[in-house]
Formats: C-alpha cells, structure tokens, sequence
C-alpha cells in the first residue's frame, strides 16, 4: 500500500516538473545553461604514416651463443664405472644425472652446501672451470706423511723418482713426476736429513702439501 503510494506522488512531481519547462518555454523566459561556440576554422585532417616493421637482420645476431644443453656438476656418492670415483666433482649429461645417478643415490649435485658436508672446498670447484676434480685424492694427500729412509747420513739421494714409487707402492696411486715440486731443495734433489715440504698438483689449478720426512735407516735399527 505504501509503495503504491510513493509511486504515485512521484509520478504527480515529474508531470509538474514537466508543465513548468513547457510553460516557461512558451513564455520565452527560457535562458541557455551555458553559451555554445561556433567553430569558424577547418581542423586539419590527420596524416595517415604508413606502418613500419622492424627487419631482423643476420648482421644484428649475437656472436655468441649459448649452450642449449648445458651440463650438470655432480658430486659421486660412489665409484661410477666410465665416470669417476667416489667423491669427484663431474660433469654429466642432464639426462643421466637426473634420471640414473641421483634416483639410484649415486650422485648428488655439486653445490656449496653439498660440497661443505662432504669436506670439498667449494673454492676448488670454482678454480677448476669445469674439469675434473678428484676429492678423494685430494682428502688422501692432505693426511698424507710420507717417510723415506736413507741408507746412510752423508752418501745418499732422494728424487722425485723415489715418492712417485712411495706412492705407487704404499697407496696403489700413480703421480707423475712432473706434478711434484720438492721445496728446500736443489733441482728437486734431497741430499741431507730432514722435513721437506712436498707440492702435488692434482689440477690445473688445485695444489695439495704433503709433509716429507727423511729419516737415517742406521739410527732407527740401533733405537730397536
């Protein structure tokens, strides 16, 4: 009932509303509401530009490209056959990493946190640029003591020979002549009693310090 009546007074207002506009209209009192101007100039049409396309040209390529198949660092939790033995840091295919040696606990990858548990210095990693590092010999070298006995204190000599054949003998591990340096001595040549410090260069770039020791043979059977 209410509604029907708020309808209808609204209806009775527009009409009211409507008669005033009429009548004053009629009576010449209408006023404009704002002043309208005219236009006495021609607006100038718009150009039309033909669309530019970009050209790519083969001078504009890059020199360089990227590898579209980029290689995996791992670090092996075991001996692979064809890859490397335990604890080396290796490159291999995303497809044999993924799907043969990390799903059968073979291998892990080779980042930071990974190397640190396992006693690797990422740093080495780094240095290498990719090839090969071998961290199982690098941890042997470290806690490594070489000791090699004299016949006698004055008439001997110790080459780089004879701790490439301590190496061979004691630790099954062949290191080429080439890759040992002797500090303290001449020509890499121990003629006297006493510590040497002994540098093996696993790497390129990674070189590990062994302690060597030369002891009397003589002295060590009169102490027993």
């Amino acid at each position: 009932m209410i509604l029907n009546i708020l309808k209808g007074m609204r209806k009775l207002a527009v009409s009211s509303a409507a008669d005033t506009t009429i009548s004053s209209v009629a009576l010449g009192n209408f006023s404009p509401v704002a002043h309208v101007s005219v236009r006495n100039y021609s607006v100038p049409k718009r150009k039309l530009v033909k669309k530019q396309v970009f050209v790519y040209r083969n001078s504009m390529k890059s020199r360089y490209k990227a590898n579209p198949n980029p290689r995996l660092k791992m670090l092996l939790l075991e001996d692979v056959e064809g890859l490397g033995m335990k604890e080396d840091v290796v490159q291999v295919k995303r497809a044999l990493g993924r799907n043969n040696l990390i799903p059968n606990k073979l291998a892990i990858y080779a980042t930071p946190e990974n190397l640190i548990n396992h006693g690797i210095d990422p740093s080495i990693i780094k240095k290498s640029g990719g090839s090969k590092v071998p961290g199982n010999v690098i941890k042997y070298l470290k806690k490594s003591a070489i000791k090699l006995y004299a016949p006698s204190d004055d008439d001997f000599l110790i080459t780089r020979h004879d701790v490439a054949e301590y190496f061979l003998r004691h630790s099954n591990l062949y290191v080429p002549v080439h890759c040992m340096r002797i500090r303290e001595t001449e020509n890499d040549v121990i003629v006297k009693l006493g510590t040497y410090s002994l540098d093996v260069t696993v790497n390129s770039c990674v070189t590990v310090q062994v302690s060597l020791e030369v002891i009397c043979r003589e002295s060590i059977t009169e102490e027993k």
